[in-house]
């Protein structure tokens, strides 16, 4: 996950110190999939716990809202089936549902992020059901015709089963205005 830090300071140095373009974000509906990780861990009952990853695909859509030329706000939802290997492999199902706001520097923005994420677990070793409050940060572009790429990083705590979890997702999607 370090290099998944430094990717978020690239993209947000970028979005900072990037001259400004004239385009500017637009209200519309958008669509996105793409590839996701998460690392976490998992503790038991005991208190005894073993550390986890897990990679997959994603698929996740929102509402654009502009604000003015700067700012938008995403409401969003987001769905994930991932594989993890170890000592809990099996099948992770994640959803989040959340809020984001975005500051737009030409067809780049730098989003901040709070949703309410959910984990379902079925492993060798474990079932369960996990959810919490998260907080992130997001980056990406979109295109005048509507082509959308980015990424996001989120911190989150779910439940007492999972404490600490990290996820990255990468996606490519379109937005209809």
């Amino acid at each position: 996950m370090r290099l998944a830090a430094e990717i978020v300071v690239l993209a947000l140095l970028a979005v900072l110190t990037a001259p400004a373009a004239r385009a500017e974000p637009r209200n519309g509906f958008g669509l996105a999939g793409g590839l996701t990780a998460h690392r976490a861990r998992y503790t038991f009952a005991d208190g005894s716990f073993v550390p986890y990853t897990s990679a997959g695909l994603s698929l996740g859509g929102d509402a654009q809202f502009a604000v003015d030329e700067r700012w938008s706000l995403n409401p969003y939802l987001l769905l994930s089936l991932e594989r993890n290997s170890g000592d809990l492999a099996g099948t992770i199902g994640n959803g989040a549902a959340g809020f984001e706001v975005r500051r737009w520097r030409g067809p780049l923005f730098l989003g901040l992020r709070a949703g309410y994420y959910v984990q379902l677990l079925s492993t060798t070793r474990a079932t369960s059901t996990a959810y919490g409050p998260g907080l992130g940060v997001s980056f990406g572009g979109e295109s005048a015709e509507g082509l959308t790429w980015g990424a996001a990083l989120d911190v989150l705590r779910l439940g007492t089963f999972v404490a600490t979890h990290v996820g990255l997702r990468l996606h490519v999607g379109w937005r209809w205005y």
